[in-house]
């Protein structure tokens, strides 16, 4: 393979005036935590709207066909997710333009690569890095324009797979290219069938010299008959699963080639052509095309059933309250039949609490065991880190089948990094993916594992704002002949900043708690349909929620920014093999354990993961309570509860969006949320000496902090002696330690 070549490479901060910045502010700024006589390391610039996209430009001749890869050191911070293109213009006018690469936060440098078309015979005059989405606060240190060969961009053949994101979907897969085929070889099983899934990736399509397309072929590797099966595979836009029907040729040992070739080569009648051009001994220009080939498996028919290991499903239900299930004992009034079958047939813990209050940490603690605090993963834009071995993996590595389907954009693999340990994830690109959308790919896929064993985690958005559920359930729990939206109804004391982006002009807040309770109702019933599937129904099921949900309680309204119990406890079911029915769990817990305890029951006892079972609640000898601990989106606040009492410390000066309270840094709430569930009555000026306790208990666990490798570490050499040259090393454990203590009012009030 020809290697990788640096066309050009810039420092912005050193040629400043070469550069042009549009944005709100900007200059040029040392690195943080360089000295004070350092020279600027990062051109800086601020943008405080969404609608406005912040550019740097820089003038030069730029040749679009000598490289096809930037890649850009940046400091990236803002509010919600934004995005990175690169574009070349000429004369003002545009050229061409990559594709957006998705930004995660975060104050350290960072590498983002961005693919660029290649083959684009036009000199340019503009170099153009544009940044939309969020409001944003970035600094660009480096700039460099490779060429990077083809074979750079794909997996290797006959190596460790690796994640190939495509149209909205990771799968596990080996890459191919017109000069590296794959080969294998194999005896057919009873019935057997060759299944596989194929996609030429768009950022390695687009910089082919030629059309090209996929063939697969089957030859006798037993001095048997040749069985003749061979087939091309057109260019698709995304992953499609194919197979070959075996069961005619039970033990034979055949072996399967997969190769690229120029579509030229391919007739109308599906034969695979000689290459002329090669018979002639003409030269012509290199053909080069690429594509990703995953799940390549030979195995018999689908099981009628689970069986032994168990198929394993995990449902996380994103924003579920856990007093909004039919079987809570002091829930609301809300029917969810398929889950109240699941607690009568298994375990439900009814005192379950998440670790944070936020979707992609919360998630990355459930599939890591590792405490938001230890992973260093505190808002929805910061991947985990692959240090950290998730549950899929351990599933992955013992023979299971992983997949994933995802119903919200920014808990794909791109935001989260949880595609590793998956064979295929998907998520949506656009808007979210409803209940039935997700349950419907979940039983297409579940017949693509055929008889080996599964894991699949199956991701719910449904009860998330703006809460509009489909018409079969619109306004089940409402009256039908009253209008919410009523001008003349009584203000309703909910600032129209939180009602007007969900539900413009409403009145009546029991409409929109009543429509919260109908799309709870809905996912349950799509839930219905996919424990009806006998693979599924007869598997080891669990659900947890990810997040509770602000109704009012402490001023929180419709959404989860804080850490009262209604954004934090959360539903947790457990049924299947090996699990008793009819279980209660009173005892507090929190979701960290739920997956060493799917491995116990799996039969994998010597996985190495975080945890202890959740089964030890059912033993029949009373279990010590242990305290709790929350940290909320951001590190804004932490909290812990131990016993009835529950303390909440906040870790910043910060105004909530959600009730419009204003918190200072270092400031105690106390609350009795066994007598005051809803935390109405702060106790901390009652209960000093309790207070103080609970405080220094908080303290003592966020300075014995454990944390994982940082994500999104730096890993360009180049960019790293700059920044070692500068006096500047990046932090692999986070962005700092969560607590320092000073000589505030709450400090000197409750200190130890």
């Amino acid at each position: 393979m020809r290697p990788e070549v640096s066309f050009a490479r810039f420092e912005p901060a050193t040629e400043a005036d070469r550069w042009t910045v549009e944005a709100a502010h900007h200059g040029t700024r040392r690195l943080l935590g360089t000295p004070e006589d350092s020279p600027p390391g990062v051109l800086f610039a601020q943008s405080f709207s969404s609608d406005v996209p912040l550019r740097y430009t820089r003038k030069g001749r730029y040749d679009p066909a000598r490289f096809n890869v930037a890649r850009v050191g940046l400091t990236v911070g803002g509010n919600g997710l934004a995005f990175l293109r690169l574009e070349l213009r000429r004369q003002g006018e545009m050229v061409v333009r990559s594709e957006p690469v998705v930004l995660t936060e975060t104050a350290e440098p960072q590498i983002f690569e961005v693919d660029f078309p290649a083959h684009i015979p036009v000199t340019c005059s503009e170099l153009v890095l544009e940044v939309t989405g969020g409001h944003r606060n970035m600094g660009l240190l480096s700039l460099e324009l490779l060429d990077r060969p083809l074979e750079g961009l794909m997996p290797d053949v006959g190596g460790p797979a690796a994640l190939v994101a495509y149209a909205g979907e990771t799968r596990r897969a080996e890459g191919i290219t017109d000069e590296r085929p794959a080969e294998a070889t194999f005896i057919v099983p009873p019935n057997g069938r060759l299944t596989f899934s194929h996609a030429a990736p768009f950022d390695v399509r687009r910089r082919s010299s030629g059309a090209s397309r996929l063939w697969v072929s089957l030859a006798a590797a037993d001095d048997g008959a040749d069985p003749g099966l061979q087939r091309d595979f057109k260019t698709r836009s995304y992953w499609e699963h194919a197979e070959f029907d075996l069961s005619d040729l039970e033990g034979r040992r055949l072996t399967a080639r997969f190769e690229v070739v120029a579509a030229r080569r391919v007739a109308d009648d599906g034969r695979l052509l000689p290459d002329r051009a090669l018979e002639a001994g003409l030269e012509l220009p290199a053909f080069e095309a690429g594509w990703a080939i995953a799940e390549a498996a030979v195995h018999g028919p689908d099981p009628a059933h689970g069986g032994a290991p168990p198929t394993v499903l995990l449902i996380t239900s994103d924003t579920h309250r856990g007093d909004h299930v039919g079987y809570a004992p002091d829930g609301v009034t809300v029917s969810t039949p398929t889950l109240d079958g699941l607690a009568a047939r298994g375990l439900a813990f009814d005192d379950c609490f998440s670790p944070t209050n936020v979707t992609n940490p919360s998630h990355i603690a459930l599939m890591t065991g590792h405490h938001p605090r230890d992973t260093g993963v505190l808002v929805n834009r910061r991947p985990v880190t692959e240090a950290a071995t998730t549950l899929a993996e351990h599933f992955q590595a013992a023979g299971y089948v992983t997949q994933g389907v995802l119903t919200t954009r920014h808990l794909g693999h791109v935001s989260s990094g949880l595609g590793q340990g998956f064979d295929r994830l998907s998520w949506p690109e656009g808007a979210d993916r409803s209940a039935a959308e997700a349950v419907d790919m979940a039983l297409q896929w579940r017949g693509h594992a055929g008889e080996r064993p599964l894991f699949l985690w199956l991701h719910l958005f449904d009860a998330h704002t703006p809460y509009t559920p489909i018409p079969a359930f619109d306004r089940i729990y409402y009256d039908p002949d009253r209008d919410p939206f009523d001008p003349d109804l009584p203000d309703p004391g909910v600032a129209a900043e939180i009602l007007d982006p969900i539900m413009p002009g409403l009145r009546d807040v029991e409409f929109a708690k009543a429509q919260y309770k109908a799309e709870v109702s809905y996912l349950d019933a799509q839930l219905g349909r996919l424990l009806a599937d006998a693979r599924f129904g007869s598997g080891l099921v669990s659900l947890v929620g990810d997040h509770g949900e602000g109704l009012g309680e402490s001023g929180v309204w419709f959404g989860h920014d804080e850490l009262y119990p209604g954004t934090v406890h959360v539903p947790m079911l457990l049924a299947g093999p090996g699990v008793a029915g009819g279980g209660r769990v009173e005892a507090p817990v929190t979701h960290l354990d739920l997956g060493r305890t799917l491995l116990d029951l799996a039969g994998l006892t010597a996985a190495e993961f975080p945890g202890r079972s959740l089964l030890r609640f059912t033993e029949g000898r009373r279990q010590p309570s242990e305290p709790r601990f929350i940290l909320s989106a951001g590190g804004r606040a932490v909290a812990v509860q131990s016993g009835p009492l529950y303390l909440v410390m906040y870790l910043s000066d910060y105004t909530s969006g959600r009730s419009g309270r204003t918190y200072q840094r270092h400031q105690i709430e106390l609350f009795d949320i066994v007598a005051d569930r809803v935390c109405a009555h702060d106790l901390a000026a009652e209960q000093p000496q309790a207070a103080a306790g609970l405080r220094a208990l908080l303290i003592e666990w966020m300075q014995s902090a454990q944390p994982l490798a940082q994500a999104d570490t730096i890993d360009e050499p180049a960019l790293l002696e700059q920044l070692a040259q500068l006096g500047y090393i990046a932090s692999e454990t986070g962005d700092g330690p969560l607590w320092v203590e000073d000589d505030c009012e709450w400090c000197r009030r409750y200190g130890r």
